[in-house]
């Protein structure tokens, strides 16, 4: 039995040698960015074996700013500055900021959104006791969000996560990357704990290659459900092990009884549906889970679909994304959240 013990002791240093060997020259010889490729739907975007996509680290044009960690905006320093919080906003398009119909005199579309409007309204009330970031991706669903806040935004050491999800969860496509918490505790700690790993970064890729495409169209919703239940409980867990406050968000739409826009037929077509009202049935159903889990969770929801009422509050041509005025709505609305919490003390 003890000679057995010996000999698999032996065959596992052995293995765990070979993949520390392997690791090592990986990093020796790839970047952090390694097997990301380029997007073919936004210039901005890379696929990544990790999460899906991502934003394209370093990415700059006239009118969107990548940083070097994949966040849109400037650089984050090294170390935070003595006494200043750190606040990070995930989500989709929706936080990333993103419409269609904000364009300048040269036709030049301006992205923004309500991080911006935060950071704004932040910056002329704190005096720089605190950092914004926005971890926003175009197109994130809540599996998305959970997937980079486990590998990649707690090791930021974050005080104050905002999370703003669920409309491209109910989203109906027959190609896109999902991603899934796994549901083995061990799994999820591995994965948490090597996600830096370029060899970590290899084995999804290889299972991503394995995938089978799914076949015919609009086979059913990226995130189911009870899987969008488990992703927001998840999150709050997050919260709870790793010690940093939580917000969640509601996503509110532009109100069907307003006219109707040509390009509303687009996005309804981008998600899988031809009706308006179905798409608001579904988003309504993840919505009021939303609710539910804050509740049971103990986490703050900022409600901001009362205030998002006026058809100022949208562009015409947009029912998903709001504009400068809807977006600072959003923005005022999370300040005032985060004032009565005292997680700014």
């Amino acid at each position: 039995m003890r000679r057995m013990l010996g000999r698999l002791a032996l065959v596992a240093a052995s293995v765990f040698l070979t993949l520390l060997g392997t690791e090592g020259l990986l990093r020796v010889t790839t970047a952090p960015t390694w097997l990301q490729e380029g997007n073919p739907i936004t210039e901005w975007l890379v696929t990544d074996p990790l999460l899906g996509w991502t934003n394209r680290p370093g990415f700059a044009d006239e009118n969107v700013s990548i940083n070097s960690l994949g966040f849109r905006g400037t650089e984050l320093a090294p170390a935070r500055k003595q006494g200043v919080r750190r606040l990070v906003c995930l989500g989709d398009s929706g936080t990333f900021g993103l419409w269609v119909e904000e364009r300048d005199a040269e036709g030049v579309v301006h992205y923004d959104g309500y991080v911006d409007q935060l950071r704004r309204l932040v910056d002329s009330e704190s005096h720089g006791r605190i950092e914004i970031i926005n971890a926003g991706v175009n197109g994130y669903t809540s599996s998305h969000v959970l997937r980079l806040l486990e590998t990649r935004i707690v090791d930021l050491d974050p005080d104050i996560i905002v999370v703003r999800v669920g409309l491209n969860d109910h989203k109906r496509a027959t190609a896109h990357l999902t991603v899934t918490d796994p549901s083995n505790t061990f799994l999820r700690w591995a994965l948490r704990r090597f996600a830096n790993w370029r060899l970590t970064r290899a084995s999804f890729h290889a299972a991503r290659l394995a995938r089978p495409r799914r076949a015919g169209k609009h086979t059913g919703p990226w995130v189911s459900l009870e899987r969008f239940r488990l992703d927001l409980k998840r999150i709050a867990e997050l919260s709870k092990s790793h010690g940093f406050s939580l917000l969640f968000v509601d996503y509110p739409l532009r109100s069907p009884t307003l006219p109707s826009h040509p390009h509303h037929t687009k996005i309804l077509g981008l998600a899988g549906h031809s009706k308006r009202e179905d798409f608001d049935r579904l988003h309504d159903q993840y919505q009021a889970v939303l609710g539910e889990v804050a509740r049971e969770a103990g986490v703050p929801l900022v409600q901001t679909r009362k205030r998002l009422r006026q058809p100022a509050d949208f562009p015409n041509a947009d029912f998903v994304h709001p504009n400068t005025r809807g977006a600072r709505k959003i923005a005022e609305s999370i300040w005032g959240a985060l004032l009565a919490s005292g997680d700014l003390k």
